[in-house]
């Protein structure tokens, strides 16, 4: 490292050569240099010395190499001062940090001596540019002598006023110190020297490994900053294109979907992922490895979201590929080919095709979740504010998505416990006939058996419901309003409780007293449905029958044929032969056909036109889930259902229209007063067939919160009904002695019960053809939905019904204005009105202040 070695062959330092050069130059004599004027660039202080500055040697040196060595090891281990050193090689200095100094100088000949009358401190002054002689001309000339000067800190030596150093490197100017000053200093370096000596040894010694790591993790981030920074640019670019293509191929499979292609709405999720595959390799350029480090460093934190929005665009994009891909093969299969009941070589069943299609539901969830996940942890505020809205619809939307995700995964679940799967699953039917009203939907003079086996349709057995009460062996009294038209209660009449799961047990429950197995559960279906579904297949042709059965003649033709023309002892023979014929005209339907098909479904579920209990929990959880149970529901607020059932009235119910209007007010002590009016108008009287020009007798079951009051009924029809037998001997059902066990009569006509968790106001209401007709209701409820600021009413529509048209008028209490209301009410004066029908319930919320 020196650039003068006095060194021996092997390396080591000679020291007959620096003993040599010793000899030769006159180290003793005192050469006198005067101090040239220097300008002041910085002042440096210089500490007075404590001990007395040896000038010569009495005696011969002892150990001089030790000492040497000691010295030089000191003077390299020590601070330096870098502006000092900069100055002294030649180095031109154009700012200045004043800081403590402690400089490595030479002193002159004289200069000490002069150095030790100053005052204890004082300045001086180094030259902008060195431009003297360099020390190796002194050291020739024999003109400089030097001596070591020791400071209260430790022993250093001080720098004369004025030195010429021009010319020297920093390691030959230190050899030429050392050789110089050979045999002037002392064999016995001074024990505090030499003790703060070995001390700076050891702290050095301490911190050059943290210094060195320091150093290389420093010189690391600033390269991996600088590669990333030129690297940004062309990153940005290619990220920004692809996810352009991305989003682009995204909205093309969501109108493809929409569009029912879905084949083509995979290929479309896989190129958007193929897009968003691209922009992820370009951030994997940049180093995953980089991003997981330092990736929430100020100034980072848009790469990271950059790599989280790619991500989650991935996991979207797969997601959406494989449910398109999944939905494509249910939707080139036919899934109502099962109908058929037969199963076409190597084709796979319907719970086959379910099964794989719930297991690409659970990984698109895990995808989405995934994508949730990812958008959750972004931080708004490092996208560009233009796109930031967009940002957050898309976070909203994840939930949405995994709502409907989760919902089909739940569906599908429930389809395959339908199914059975590997097992075995009876159900039974009921045909509710909505022409002849009851509380479930409709009389079910008809009923099926429908079993499933392995995923296919294995039976469908069709029967009229007479047949199978005839096998009654048990005499059970039939509810009050029915004694007037049948001496028993059976099957046929089941379904009296509004309430579809307590109906569907007590169905269950007649089924096995007629002899009938265990059944898995209870349907209901009505005519509206199989007439929307005739609208898409198609007529079905019954030449035995001289008939064609469309949409428009279904209902009408069916029930001239039961009631008129059929076999009296086989008067439901027409059903079991439309029935083969029906479902084998389902599973036929193509693709287009068959989506059409499954929205009739949906709808006739929302309307309440198709109703489901199951035994299994889990099944029947599901079907009140979706709209499916036929439940009473149960409310916090207001409640309000009008249920019919049609007890002896024909099939009147087909030509007679109804409408209600509810008027609604607080009253003094919280609760609501109520005025409510049904209004009936009989359109039959000149059919043609005889069934609609029948008097429309139904008996009317109100039905409100419980402890509601009955003020007042007007325009109810007052019946003379009696029984037809004595029922002694006759056993009594237990579910319908606890309605009718606690029935009042606080109006003349009118019945007041418990059912369900609610209060049932009931009375006849009779209506012949061509004739209207309206009872007026006036009652209180002690339930309004909010404490003291506002109002909530539940109104349910009753299963099998149409569009019933409803008014809806709330009276705001005085003094108070509305805050908040539900977007059908409109407000007008003083009052909230809502003009609407009762296709499916209705929900009411009003809050005011």
């Amino acid at each position: 490292m020196f650039d003068v070695k006095p060194v021996k062959e092997s390396g080591g330092l000679d020291f007959e050569k620096i003993s040599q050069v010793r000899t030769k130059i006159n180290l003793r004599e005192e050469p006198t240099i005067p101090q040239p004027a220097r300008p002041t660039l910085i002042e440096h202080q210089v500490v007075q010395p404590q001990a007395p500055v040896i000038k010569k040697a009495d005696k011969p040196l002892p150990d001089q190499k030790t000492s040497i060595l000691r010295e030089l090891e000191d003077v390299l281990l020590g601070p330096v001062d870098a502006i000092a050193e900069l100055a002294r090689a030649g180095a031109q200095i154009h700012s200045l940090v004043r800081q403590k100094s402690k400089p490595r100088f030479l002193v002159a000949a004289g200069m000490a001596k002069a150095s030790i009358e100053k005052k204890e401190t004082e300045t001086v002054s180094l030259p902008r540019i060195a431009q003297v002689a360099p020390i190796k001309r002194a050291v020739e000339s024999k003109n400089i002598w030097a001596t070591p000067v020791s400071t209260q800190s430790n022993c250093r030596l001080a720098a004369p006023a004025s030195l010429d150093l021009t010319g020297s490197t920093p390691a030959s100017r230190e050899v030429d110190f050392w050789l110089t000053h050979l045999g002037s200093i002392s064999a016995k370096p001074h024990a505090a020297w030499r003790g703060a000596r070995q001390k700076n040894a050891k702290r050095v010694v301490k911190y050059i490994p943290k210094l060195l790591i320091f150093f290389v993790g420093l010189v690391s981030v600033g390269a991996l900053v600088w590669w990333a920074t030129q690297s940004g640019i062309w990153a940005r670019n290619n990220i920004v294109q692809n996810g352009s293509n991305a989003v682009a191929n995204l909205e093309d499979a969501k109108q493809k979907l929409e569009d029912f292609k879905f084949q083509d709405a995979a290929n479309s999720f896989a190129l958007a992922y193929d897009d968003l595959n691209k922009a992820s390799g370009t951030l994997n350029e940049l180093g995953a490895s980089f991003l997981s480090v330092f990736g929430n460093l100020p100034g980072l934190g848009k790469i990271k979201a950059a790599n989280d929005l790619v991500e989650a665009g991935r996991s979207i994009s797969k997601a959406g590929e494989n449910l398109a891909s999944a939905l494509g093969t249910l939707y080139n299969s036919n899934p109502l080919s099962f109908l058929n009941g037969q199963a076409s070589s190597g084709s796979k069943s319907f719970s086959e095709l379910l099964g794989n299609f719930k297991a690409v539901l659970v990984s698109a969830d895990q995808n989405i979740k995934k994508a949730g996940s990812l958008l959750a942890d972004i931080d708004v505020s490092v996208i560009p504010v233009g796109k930031q809205p967009l940002l957050l619809d898309f976070k909203e939307k994840i939930p949405q998505l995994q709502e409907y995700i989760g919902n089909a995964i739940n569906y599908s679940d429930f389809l395959l416990k339908f199914l059975g799967g590997n097992s075995k699953k009876t159900y039974l039917v009921l045909l509710q006939n909505n022409s002849e009203l009851r509380p479930t939907g409709g009389f079910p003079g008809t009923y099926a058996l429908v079993t499933f086996e392995n995923g296919y349709l294995k039976k469908i057995f069709v029967d009229d419901i007479y047949q199978i009460d005839a096998n009654l062996k048990e005499n059970i009294i039939p509810p009050l309003q029915m004694q007037h038209i049948t001496p028993t209660w059976g099957m046929r009449d089941a379904n009296w409780f509004t309430d579809f799961p307590t109906s569907a047990r007590k169905v269950e429950e007649f089924y096995q007293k007629d002899g009938g197995g265990k059944v898995d559960g209870v349907l209901a279906i009505t005519p509206d449905v199989i007439a929307d579904m005739l609208k898409i297949i198609g007529p079905i042709d019954m030449p035995e029958y001289g008939l064609k059965l469309g949409a428009d003649n279904f209902l009408a033709e069916i029930q001239n044929e039961v009631e008129y023309e059929a076999d009296r002892a086989k008067p439901k023979k027409i059903l079991t032969d439309l029935q083969p014929k029906f479902f084998e005209k389902l599973g036929e339907q193509d693709k287009n056909n068959w989506i059409e098909i499954f929205k009739i479904i949906t709808k006739a579920a929302e309307e309440k036109h198709m109703l489901a209990y199951f035994d299994d929990s889990g099944l029947e959880k599901t079907a009140v889930e979706n709209g499916l149970g036929g439940e009473i529901k149960q409310t916090a607020g207001d409640f309000l259902e009008i249920v019919f059932a049609n007890v002896k009235g024909s099939k009147t119910d087909f030509v007679t229209d109804s409408s209600f209007n509810l008027e609604t007010s607080l009253g003094n002590d919280g609760g609501a007063e109520h005025a409510l009016t049904i209004s009936r108008i009989h359109n039959g009287g000149d059919s043609q067939y005889g069934f609609y020009n029948r008097d429309n007798s139904a008996y009317v079951k109100v039905f409100v919160p419980e402890g509601s009051v009955l003020e007042s009924v007007v325009g109810q029809s007052i019946t003379d009904f009696t029984p037809l037998i004595n029922y002694d001997g006759f056993k009594r059902d237990s579910d319908l002695e606890r309605i009718e066990g606690n029935v009042s009569h606080p109006v003349a006509g009118v019945d007041v019960s418990e059912e369900s968790g609610k209060t049932v106001f009931g009375f006849w209401l009779i209506v012949k053809p061509k004739q209207t007709k309206s009872v007026v209701l006036k009652y209180h409820t002690p339930v309004t939905g909010a404490a003291g600021g506002g109002y909530a009413l539940y109104w349910q529509k009753q299963s099998g019904t149409g569009s019933d048209h409803i008014n809806f008028s709330f009276k705001l209490p005085d003094g108070t204005s509305v805050i908040n209301q539900s977007p059908d009410l409109q407000l007008l004066g003083d009052n909230l009105v809502l003009n609407s029908d009762l296709s499916v319930d209705k929900e009411i919320k009003i809050e005011f202040k």
